[in-house]
């Protein structure tokens, strides 16, 4: 996937380049367009990109400016200064950004495109050689880190709390943790840029380098940019500082790294007290809902640091810790819905156990906040049930009249379990089904895009409505159809442009706006290059044909 951004205040302009770059078939595109300045700086701020087409001269923001938000944030963006001014400060400026390009407006159309495949080359080029970079070492650090992940994420679900070792010694996992030990817990949130495969080493050999051989340690995504780590002490019969007070000492040092190497803004939260392997599961959960908790008080735009303390994260049973999972749940449950639609079944467990863990704490079967959480993850349930209809194929393995009347479990406990249960049901039916569900998403998809044609239509806010990350879209959309999901967009319009021509008397303007075209002008354009002819020529041309007849 390489991510485009296109700058202009002319939205023709925007409108051609990105149909030159739908020419490119060696790489997927997805181009994030934008007449307006500040909101370009918005999208640098929450979106990796990869090349930027740039108009230098705009009002409020310039293109100048843009590039230099970029080069600050992602360095090894391709920019593109594309502008109609031949003017040599602007040009003295532009090549102040390493590799960047500048193109007068007036170029030909093979020019802007054979620059952009050229970036498109060097980039993936670039992807290529980092590939190849790690040594032996480095990728059976990884493996290690890969086998503890395993371990961890079962202990997280609550299904190894009683015998991990016994879990390790029948998957042959080789662990160096010793289970009679008790760890520290860190919670590590990535609040401003995703991670990556090669942050995941980076996060090992930067820590291991800042604490030298006083902990064995590892980390494990338990959500999308959530990270649990744990420590647990080395014999070390020299060392004078407390090992708590070392881990507190890296914390800064560690966040400095991130924010000056990979660019991250983190929040890490370390927990005072140790905990036992059997207590990890229930003890992650607290120590997360207090992180929610405090995080509602901390800058957003900055790295932070902080020691919770052992009462930050202990549950009165009479409160419950209510603004913590007030704050959590509107993400657990989008998580949630989209791991269920994604067929990813270790996410959506995961979530699932955090609303457990929640509610077993309350024990009372009564408590408004418990009973708000269990029908919320209920609705998920539903509404996937729905949206495929899957009640008489659910029905052949289970009933779903337990989802409905909650007093018919003596427990949280059992309710839960009567989810999860349902949930292993949904994963293997959906995995028995891959490909009716396929074609089922596409249809949903060309059914969305034909309702909503005068919208705003574009490869994020379809993948926002299906809950599908934009890649997988893209790419599944182009194989099950054999178009790009851009050109069947513009195909879409122009036949319900046709339709309007026909049978009603609005104007070029009028239709244009209803069609999803931003100005009468590219609409036309569009139109032309469809037909071979202008809408007014298409409207009299098919008319008089009726009259004929």
């Amino acid at each position: 996937m390489m991510k485009i951004l296109l700058v202009d205040d002319e939205y023709h302009v925007i409108s051609h380049i990105a149909s030159l770059l739908e020419k490119i078939e060696f790489c997927e595109i997805n181009t994030l367009q934008t007449t307006s300045g500040p909101e370009a700086l918005k999208i640098v701020a929450s979106s990796h990109i990869d090349i930027a087409f740039l108009d230098i001269n705009m009002p409020k923001v310039s293109g100048l400016q843009i590039a230099s938000k970029l080069h600050s944030q992602w360095p090894d963006c391709r920019i593109i200064f594309l502008t109609a001014y031949e003017v040599f400060d602007y040009i003295y400026e532009a090549n102040q950004y390493p590799g960047a390009i500048y193109l007068l407006k007036a170029e030909s159309d093979a020019k802007i495109l054979e620059t952009a495949v050229s970036c498109c080359r060097a980039i993936l080029q670039k992807r290529e050689e980092q590939n190849y970079l790690g040594d032996i070492q480095r990728k059976e650090r990884l493996l290690l880190l890969l086998q503890e992940q395993q371990l961890l994420r079962e202990i997280i679900y609550g299904n190894l709390a009683d015998d991990p070792k016994r879990f390790t010694q029948n998957t042959a996992l080789d662990i160096s943790f010793s289970f009679e030990k008790e760890v520290y817990l860190m919670l590590m949130q990535l609040r401003r840029s995703p991670s990556s495969l090669n942050d995941s080493l980076f996060y090992l050999e930067e820590m291991e380098q800042l604490l030298g051989n006083l902990f064995l340690f590892s980390f494990v995504e338990t959500e999308k940019g959530t990270f649990l780590w744990i420590f647990q002490e080395k014999e070390n019969p020299g060392q004078e500082l407390s090992y708590f007070d070392c881990l507190k000492d890296v914390m800064d040092s560690f966040l400095e790294a991130c924010a000056n190497v990979r660019r991250q803004t983190i929040s890490l939260c370390l927990y005072r007290e140790t905990v036992s392997w059997s207590s990890l599961s229930r003890s992650y959960q607290l120590l997360y809902d207090a992180c929610c908790e405090e995080s509602t008080l901390l800058p957003v735009h900055s790295s932070t640091a902080r020691v919770l303390e052992k009462s930050a994260v202990l549950y009165d049973p009479g409160k419950a810790n209510v603004k913590a999972s007030s704050t959590a749940l509107s993400g657990r449950l989008f998580s949630m819905k989209q791991a269920l639609y994604q067929g990813n079944r270790d996410l959506f467990l995961t979530e699932l156990l955090h609303c457990r863990q929640y509610c077993l704490s309350i024990k009372s079967m009564h408590n408004v906040g418990a009973i708000k959480i269990y029908f919320s993850v209920v609705l998920v349930y539903l509404e996937y049930i729905e949206h495929y209809g899957l009640t008489p194929r659910i029905a052949m393995e289970t009933a779903l009249y337990p989802l409905y009347y909650i007093n018919d479990f003596p427990d949280w406990d059992q309710a839960f379990a009567y989810l999860r249960r349902l949930a292993e049901i949904l994963f293997r039916i959906v995995g028995e089904n891959s490909s009716d569900k396929a074609r089922q998403l596409i249809a949903s998809i060309q059914n969305y895009i034909q309702s909503h044609l005068s919208d705003d239509l574009n490869l994020t806010v379809i993948a926002n409505y299906v809950n599908y990350n934009e890649s997988h879209i893209s790419r599944l959309f182009k194989r099950l159809t054999g178009t790009n999901l851009s050109e069947y967009i513009t195909n879409c319009r122009v036949e319900y442009a046709k339709s309007l021509l026909l049978q009603t008397e609005d104007t070029v303007q009028v239709i244009s706006r209803k069609t999803g075209f931003h100005t009468s002008q590219y609409f036309s354009s569009t139109f032309r290059k469809s037909t071979g002819l202008s809408p007014n020529e298409y409207r009299s041309r098919k008319r008089l044909d009726q009259n004929r007849q």
